[in-house]
């Protein structure tokens, strides 16, 4: 475990010591036995415990156990296995929470989405992308399945100059005008390889002529032959490898 993890887990630790205190409150003589038998079933590890024997509410009594103890020992991984398999909700919420509170957005956002927390992904997501964390964003929006928020990321995506993500957003959403645009702005750009990529999507061969033209006015063969193969140009795909040969060869 290097530097990073061991202070992260001592946050972690510190966090569930606060939200999780330990209480013998409301704990039957069952689970009085089986948090005896924590330090043994953590060693074999939570998803190697078989415990299709018990009934259905005891196996969940048993995960949320061990989710607990995860959480005081300041292991967010261990904890979130086990309440996804307890199918706690809640505490997957507050995992999540802790998640982010180290700077784990991934990690957050994946339990939150195990949880169902829709609110939390939505506000996470929107934060990601004010800082610029575009992947987690991206992540967070797909999540609660947001065309519209999808949307809005993928133009800030482009105003900032991530094409490659805007790219990916937009071809998700099947998004011809945004492609186009994207499109037109690389080709303005002088960015032809991700001109193509758009133009090829939305099958805008026009577009795509133009891009080949382009190319071959900056002496960019290869590039141009490829953008005229995806136009369906075969008079200018055929100029160019009879008259360009030893220039486009691969």
């Amino acid at each position: 475990m290097n530097e990073r993890d061991v202070v992260a887990q001592q946050i972690v630790s510190r966090i569930a010591e606060e939200n999780y205190p330990k209480t013998s409150a409301g704990i039957t003589h069952q689970e009085s036995g089986f948090r005896k038998l924590v330090p043994a079933l953590l060693q074999k590890g939570v998803e190697n415990v078989d415990l299709s024997m018990f009934s259905e509410e005891l196996r969940a009594t048993v995960l949320n156990i061990l989710g607990d103890e995860y959480l005081r020992r300041g292991n967010l991984h261990g904890a979130a296995k086990s309440y996804i398999l307890a199918g706690n909700r809640l505490r997957l919420t507050s995992v999540g929470l802790d998640f982010e509170k180290i700077g784990l957005f991934d990690n957050a956002i994946e339990a939150f989405k195990m949880g169902g927390d829709d609110k939390n992904l939505v506000r996470l997501g929107t934060k990601c992308m004010e800082d610029g964390r575009f992947a987690n964003s991206t992540k967070a929006f797909r999540a609660v399945n947001s065309p519209e928020l999808l949307r809005k990321l993928g133009q800030e995506c482009m105003d900032k100059g991530k094409l490659d993500y805007a790219f990916e957003i937009f071809t998700a959403l099947s998004d011809n005008e945004k492609l186009n645009a994207l499109g037109t702005r690389c080709f303005d750009e002088g960015q032809y390889g991700y001109a193509m990529k758009a133009f090829q999507m939305t099958q805008n061969y026009e577009r795509l002529n133009q891009v080949g033209e382009a190319c071959m006015r900056n002496g960019l063969l290869r590039a141009a032959l490829e953008s005229y193969t995806l136009a369906n140009n075969s008079m200018m795909v055929e100029f160019i490898r009879e008259n360009f040969k030893q220039a486009v060869v691969m």
